[in-house]
């Protein structure tokens, strides 16, 4: 007895491989196939604002989320955002009444650290970072200050000595 590819336990293989359950044809009432409903394709359409803003926003190199640790003391709340790579001169940290808001941005310089016939085989370090810092409401934004330190952004907001909580004693 010899082997024959085409036979399987002594019987003709089938032709066809199974087809997946969303792949066969729905069956009407008389066990006839069914015609799906074509849905019409609806281009979007797009103004000259639209346009204008889909390419600002393709031209902004994507924004990476920094490592955030926020302590709160009696006085103040210290955030440390890591930021490394980035020189304080490419750090913006700005605060408003509840919000910390940091963004670092470098230029994207395709020959930055590359030295003659190098090529760069993987880039994972981020242009561009971004972070908004939800702070408690008790805080003096006005007063706040910043440091960087070994890569590491120091945002040191004092608590408004108004609002921070007191503890009241009994009579």
């Amino acid at each position: 007895m010899s082997y024959d590819p085409r036979l399987v336990n002594d019987a003709p293989r089938a032709a066809a491989t199974w087809s997946a359950p969303e792949q066969a044809a729905p069956v009407g009432a008389a066990g006839m196939p069914r015609q799906q409903p074509q849905m019409p394709q609806q281009q979007p359409v797009q103004d000259g604002a639209s346009q204008r803003q889909a390419a600002t926003i393709d031209q902004q190199p994507p924004a990476a989320t920094p490592n955030v640790d926020v302590i709160e003391s009696e006085a103040e709340v210290v955030v440390m955002i890591e930021v490394p790579g980035f020189s304080k001169d490419e750090i913006t940290v700005q605060a408003d009444a509840s919000n910390l808001y940091v963004t670092a941005e470098r230029s994207s310089d395709p020959q930055m650290g590359i030295e003659g016939d190098d090529n760069v085989l993987l880039r994972e370090c981020p242009d561009r970072l971004e972070r908004a810092i939800t702070l408690p409401n008790y805080i003096d934004p006005g007063e706040a200050t910043a440091e960087h330190v070994d890569g590491v952004c120091h945002v040191t907001v004092p608590k408004d000595e108004a609002e921070r909580q007191h503890e009241i004693a009994f009579q």
